[in-house]
């Protein structure tokens, strides 16, 4: 973790007729590599300051300390990745959040106590975290003396050698890791990212548990020393010393409590953020399989994961390895009473296994009549005009009602178990309290017992029974978690659709070299759960730099043609060619980089004008935003805006914009990022005859440097392409110029 030094220019070239010296070809390069790094790292922690990234304005030193550790790990930057890490308009950027965002990015952190002296062993990036939350990097000064320096301040402090500072050990995921850990159980590695606060909770659980034993001991001698013995200075002094193992007992049970709060907010944030960027990061065709309320529940139960960090189960669970330090100090007061409370344990043990298939099987019927209903409620919604209109309403109600009370039927089966289980531990719980005041009261009068020890083996029978008879309860919906952490591993397993030799592009995304040609190769597409091909063998050639304009009726397979090219479904059959590269080999970002797409919807999020503008580009610069809007003929609109391009588009906001506005700020989005290749379907939609020649300028300028494919049923447009491309029944009818269609017609 050395500090960043500057490049040392040795053994220059003779100097030119100038006399100006020259440098090396290679360390020229190098020079310039390591200036535009610099240059690009600076872009980060402005972008940071100004809001660019997040949307909301931080200078927070998490946020300054994030972008020195990508430094420090010469982290190739990548501004969309970037700006996909960064918190969406948080309110606070501290620690966590920077935790999270390397995690993104793919960097692991854990936490750790090292001394001044051996920071320096620690990986490039790591970091250490002061009480007041300021992030720290070991650095050297001019007498190579090591200093701690901090980003945001740009200032040094002294180290201390002997002294122990908390740090955060930055490590970056190799892809070989990452798929190890996919294997061996996203939740559990999930899990281990706490560690240290599992092991913290375990630690006060431990000493919880030892006050109580300590407690329950001390009453056990006031009675059988101290009360015979009427001696009441001691009793006073034992009396204070129980209060205050107790009060330290509240104290370590709010600490626990606080830590288990902590960990599940974080694990909530984890769940939900990966698995929406996993769901995201699949093709069409896996999300079409399925329903949008079969998608939606499947997510509200992935997102119950922190109800089962923050609930009673994560508490029993850490309650359970202490039961037997509990039987051990009952079993030395007492055998017979260790004895009994064994015995109740194990009759516990047997009611759990036995009614165990029978939750099992109760739960698996109740997922699935869940989401049948879900499915009928979505259809139900989805259809509600129709229905209305034809009054149908009791037909539909009739329909529903079977499913409902078959889900009422099976939810009465499994409520009726748990009150089964709530019953049995009110009848035996009282039971074994007696028989434990009952073997008690034998041992006392025996002689083999104290009254004092009975006392202690009440308090401890209470403690130790609660644990256990909790997780009985919660045997009900352990059938229900398993399953649902079976789900989310598979989920994470599933690859993303990302190749596993990615291709080199860098010839075929930077310069001003010619589009490239697209050719789609006898290419059958059917869609999930349809029964017909959408494409039909489709093969066509469309020269690079050239720009295509698709039409037909409806349901031809213009739309599908676009996905094919964009990649979103798998072919049954054929291919499609970017150039010489099939589009199968493309990752994700290089295929949103190459290609400009706009379907039915434009992607607008909750954020200004410039920051819906800097999606596809999120380093664009304001004159480069302020070009393109003037291109499509939105600048004056924009700027016509009491805020300009700080206009927040939200929810409300965003359907006060003509649909011929968000259309061209739409296609603006796109051509920010200059693609390759550009789709557009039907994006004629609400443009006036003034829009529809102003598309045309921009899309004649990028001629030879933009490959264009429309879906149009716009004669106008049509009669401007270089070919037109007329489909039916998902195959080719006519391919060539448009007047040459025109002469086919005629």
């Amino acid at each position: 973790m050395t500090a960043l030094t500057p490049l040392i220019l040795e053994n220059p070239l003779p100097p030119d007729r100038t006399g100006a010296p020259r440098l090396d070809p290679e360390v020229e390069r190098r020079i310039d590599a390591t200036r535009d790094h610099t240059r690009a790292y600076a872009f980060l922690r402005d972008g940071l300051k100004t809001g660019r990234f997040g949307g909301v304005s931080t200078k927070s030193s998490a946020a300054l300390a994030m972008v020195e550790v990508l430094q420090r790990v010469s982290w190739p930057v990548n501004y969309r990745t970037f700006a996909g890490a960064i918190p969406h308009y948080a309110e606070t950027f501290g620690v966590s959040e920077m935790r999270t965002a390397l995690c993104i990015l793919g960097f692991s952190t854990s936490s750790d106590r090292v001394r001044g002296r051996n920071l320096a062993t620690l990986p490039p990036g790591s970091f250490v975290v002061t009480k007041y939350g300021r992030c720290l990097f070991l650095a050297y000064d001019n007498r190579r003396q090591p200093v701690l320096y901090d980003p945001q301040t740009e200032r040094f402090s002294k180290l201390r050698k002997s002294r122990i500072y908390d740090c955060q050990i930055v490590e970056e995921l190799s892809d070989q890791t990452q798929s190890q850990n996919a294997r061996s159980g996203w939740i559990s590695k999930t899990f281990a990212r706490f560690g240290s606060e599992n092991r913290t909770i375990l630690t006060v659980t431990f000493l919880s548990n030892a006050l109580i034993i300590l407690a329950s001991l001390s009453v056990g001698f006031i009675f059988d020393k101290v009360l015979p013995a009427k001696a009441y200075d001691t009793l006073i002094s034992l009396l204070m010393g129980v209060g205050l193992l107790l009060f330290c007992d509240l104290r370590l049970r709010r600490i626990k409590s606080r830590l288990i709060a902590r960990v599940s907010g974080r694990l909530e944030y984890i769940v939900s953020s990966v698995l929406y960027e996993k769901l995201i990061s699949f093709r069409l065709e896996m999300l079409r399989a399925s329903s949008v309320s079969e998608q939606i529940n499947r997510l509200k139960q992935f997102e119950t994961v922190r109800d089962f960090y923050c609930g009673p189960i994560v508490a029993i669970l850490f309650e359970m390895p202490f039961v037997a330090l509990l039987f051990a100090t009952i079993f030395w007061l007492s055998p017979p009473v260790a004895v009994l409370l064994l015995g109740v344990t194990g009759v516990y043990l047997v009611v759990g296994a036995t009614l165990y298939p029978r939750i099992k099987r109760t739960s698996k019927e109740m997922a699935a009549l869940r989401a049948d209903c879900l499915r009928l409620q979505e259809e139900t919604i989805s259809q509600r005009d129709q229905i209305v209109r034809r009054g149908l309403g009791q037909v539909w109600a009739a329909r529903l009602a079977p499913r409902f009370r078959r889900l009422g039927v099976a939810r009465h089966k499994q409520d009726s178990i748990w009150l089964l289980l709530n019953s049995l531990i009110a009848v035996v719980s009282p039971l074994a309290i007696g028989g434990v005041i009952t073997i008690g009261a034998l041992e006392v009068m025996s002689g083999n017992m104290t009254g004092g020890a009975l006392i202690a083996c009440m308090i401890l029978s209470s403690r130790l029974l609660s644990p256990v008879q909790q997780a009985l309860i919660l045997a009900v919906r352990a059938p229900e978690i398993a399953s649902l952490f079976r789900q989310m591993d598979a989920m994470m397993q599933i690859p993303s659709g990302s190749p596993d030799r990615p291709l080199n592009m860098s010839e075929l995304l930077h310069g001003d070299q010619k589009a490239p040609a697209i050719t789609v190769d006898g290419l059958v597409l059917r869609y999930p759960k349809s029964v017909a091909a959408a494409l039909k063998g489709l093969t066509l050639t469309i020269a690079g730099g050239s720009f295509t304009c698709v039409t037909g009726a409806s349901g031809v397979g213009k739309t599908s043609l676009l996905n094919a090219i964009m990649g979103h479904y798998r072919a049954q059959s054929g291919r499609v060619l970017i150039g010489a590269a099939n589009i199968e080999q493309f990752e994700p970002a290089q295929k949103a980089d190459l290609i400009g797409y706009l379907g039915h919807r434009s992607l607008q999020i909750h954020g200004t004008l410039a920051q819906n503008l800097r999606l596809t580009k999120p380093e664009a610069t304001e004159q480069e935003i302020e070009e393109i809007c003037s291109e499509m003929g939105i600048l004056d609109a924009i700027r016509s805006l009491p805020q300009g391009f700080d206009t927040r588009m939200d929810y409300q906001f965003r359907h006060r914009f003509p649909p011929s506005f968000r259309t061209k700020f739409a296609i603006a989005q796109l051509l920010l990022k200059n693609p390759k290749v550009l789709l557009l379907d039907e994006p004629e939609a609400g443009l006036s005859d003034e829009d529809e020649k102003r598309l045309m300028s921009v899309i004649k300028n990028r001629r030879g440097r933009m490959t264009t494919i429309m879906v149009t049923h716009r004669p106008s447009l049509v009669r401007q392409a270089d070919n037109a491309l007329v489909l039916r029944d998902g195959q080719v009818q006519f391919f060539g110029a448009p007047t040459e269609q025109n002469a086919r017609s005629g």
